[in-house]
């Protein structure tokens, strides 16, 4: 188990490394997985960097813990070197939303569901699992 959480761990200190190079953090996704990366990022002090959560299309929701929520079309008023888009949505539509912040802003996305993924899979397999 140890080796599992070891590569979690490496994996997510990567993770804050990269983030770290930008001046601004935004979050594509309100839910569930917003949520888990939203978490995170508060937890090893990236709170303040975290400027906007981004969706397709606005609903009701206007702010997170007082983070503005915006639609995608509104990344145009953002410089897109200083700030990173994680997309934080189910795997099934990634590649779709990563094409939108392409045509949108010609941003920089980086899908880190994938990463939350084998993270919890490999802390729940069992100890004698290899990572």
């Amino acid at each position: 188990m140890r080796q599992k959480e070891e590569y979690v761990n490496i994996c997510m200190e990567n993770l804050y490394k990269e983030l770290y190079k930008y001046s601004s953090i935004l979050i594509y996704g309100t839910g569930h997985y917003a949520n888990i990366v939203y978490e995170l990022l508060k937890k090893v002090g990236l709170k303040n960097k975290i400027i906007s959560f981004i969706v397709t299309s606005l609903n009701e929701v206007k702010a997170i813990e007082g983070i503005s929520v915006k639609a995608v079309d509104e990344l145009i008023l953002y410089n897109a070197q200083e700030y990173v888009v994680l997309v934080s949505v189910s795997r099934l539509y990634e590649e779709e939303i990563l094409q939108k912040l392409k045509d949108y802003a010609d941003s920089h996305g980086m899908t880190i569901t994938q990463l939350l993924h084998t993270g919890v899979n490999l802390l729940l397999q069992t100890p004698d699992a290899e990572v």
